[in-house]
């Protein structure tokens, strides 16, 4: 289980890195005649497929028929390409229309002049629709975009291109925390996040502390340090192992977010692999998946089950933890239910629904019930045109993160993935950090 723990965190950092990706997204609706059209058919196509008039079944048996002319892509390394012109360098919306009959989704990787820029999902749909790819910078004149087959199998009739809304890519929020009686570090931190948002890059590293292999927590950065002569701005915890009645050995983690800010200067982000509460429905040893656990979150939502008492006891144990740090006048950004729409870990295996209402209990228990003020609320996000039903609201989140596991073909990705983060930004109206 924990080496495939350690290559789940292994990645998980963007957020940390560009300190920003706000909150989640409003249903786009882009009529075609208000940016400049390019016809996929027309472009660059490797290894894919012209169809016209293709009719044919669903994954599910459903009839389906596109009208007009697309290109299909199939198996991975597959594209298609157009070259758009523009009369000015800036930032533009991309809209995408294209149909994918075969799954539930399909994710597709966006390279903009060869530079991959994320990653782009296409839920299943019998019909050709127009969704919003994301925004990126072009140069002025001649420019390739291209999509490349990751998961394959969805057609792409065309692109539209239009300069971006200014509203969104000026980058301003707002400092007040979601809590109102937040801790006065905890407002100094938001601040300072605030102010360098757009402007600067913060860097930082998730530690591995595991197997009572303390001294394995400061391995990397003792490694970084060396290197570069710097230390990471932002630390990430994992406060993993700190559950009711299953606490086997303490990492001592809560003791080094407090040394981490009050003694080496730094910024804390603690995420949370929430094992199965009480172990209910347990399979596995890595119990905070989806593969190795039965337990509900309907069920432990619902008060009077073994479920909900196991799950609220959970809760206890973390506050107290938690409390610990606040008494040390340590703030953190705090991100419980990361990935959450990846379906692979329990709290997000039932759905958005109870994911949401999870999220408000822990917030509501956390911030109302245990007066711990010193939590910057973060919710770890996608930017799929599902995820708007995912988003817990803006009255408790302060943050919107990214986890990028964005390596193509098991090799590092230095790109920012820029439309991923503007499509964040753009589909919540930039109210979050």
């Amino acid at each position: 289980m924990r080496g495939r723990f350690l290559k789940t965190i292994s990645f998980m950092l963007l957020w940390t890195i560009l300190l920003s990706v706000a909150a989640i997204y409003n249903t786009l609706e882009v009529a075609a005649e208000s940016g400049d059209v390019y016809q996929f058919k027309d472009g660059v196509i490797k290894g894919g497929e012209i169809h016209t008039d293709y009719v044919g079944e669903g994954n599910e048996g459903e009839p389906f028929s596109l009208s007009g002319t697309g290109v299909l892509i199939l198996q991975k390394g597959t594209s298609v390409s157009v070259d758009v012109e523009v009369e000015e360098a800036g930032l533009y919306d991309i809209v995408v229309c294209y149909a994918q009959p075969f799954d539930h989704k399909k994710i597709q990787y966006l390279n903009v002049n060869g530079t991959n820029q994320g990653e782009v999902n296409f839920s299943k749909s019998l019909e050709w629709k127009e969704i919003p790819a994301g925004i990126v910078k072009l140069d002025k004149g001649s420019n390739n975009i291209e999509f490349e087959s990751y998961w394959g199998y969805t057609f792409f009739k065309y692109l539209v291109v239009k300069p971006a809304d200014e509203k969104i890519t000026n980058l301003k929020v707002e400092k007040t925390l979601v809590n109102p009686n937040a801790t006065d570090e905890a407002k100094s931190l938001m601040s300072f996040l605030v102010d360098i948002y757009g402007k600067n890059i913060l860097s930082g590293q998730q530690e591995l502390c595991g197997s009572h292999n303390y001294e394995g927590a400061y391995k990397e950065f003792t490694y970084i340090k060396e290197l570069t002569g710097e230390m990471p701005a932002v630390r990430g915890f994992d406060f993993m192992n700190y559950r009711a009645g299953g606490l086997g050995w303490d990492d001592e983690c809560a003791e080094r977010v407090i040394d981490w800010y009050n003694e080496k200067g730094g910024i804390p982000t603690v995420c949370w692999h929430w094992f199965s509460p009480g172990d209910i429905g347990k399979t596995g040893d890595g119990s905070f998946y989806t593969e190795y656990t039965s337990f509900s979150i309907s069920k432990a939502l619902k008060p009077g089950t073994a479920e909900n008492e196991a799950l609220l006891a959970d809760i206890d144990f973390m506050a107290q933890k938690l409390k610990q740090v606040q008494d040390a006048g340590v703030p953190i950004l705090w991100r419980p239910l990361h990935e959450a729409e990846g379906g692979w870990f329990w709290w997000g295996a039932e759905g958005p629904e109870a994911c949401v209402e999870l999220y408000r209990l822990l917030y509501d228990k956390l911030t109302n019930e245990y007066k711990l003020n010193n939590l910057i609320w973060v919710w770890t996000s996608y930017d799929y045109d599902t995820s708007p039903a995912w988003y817990p609201g803006d009255d408790v989140v302060d943050i919107v993160g990214y986890d990028k596991y964005n390596a193509k073909d098991g090799l590092p990705n230095g790109s920012a993935i820029s439309s991923t983060f503007y499509n964040l930004v753009q589909l919540t109206g930039g109210k979050k950090l």
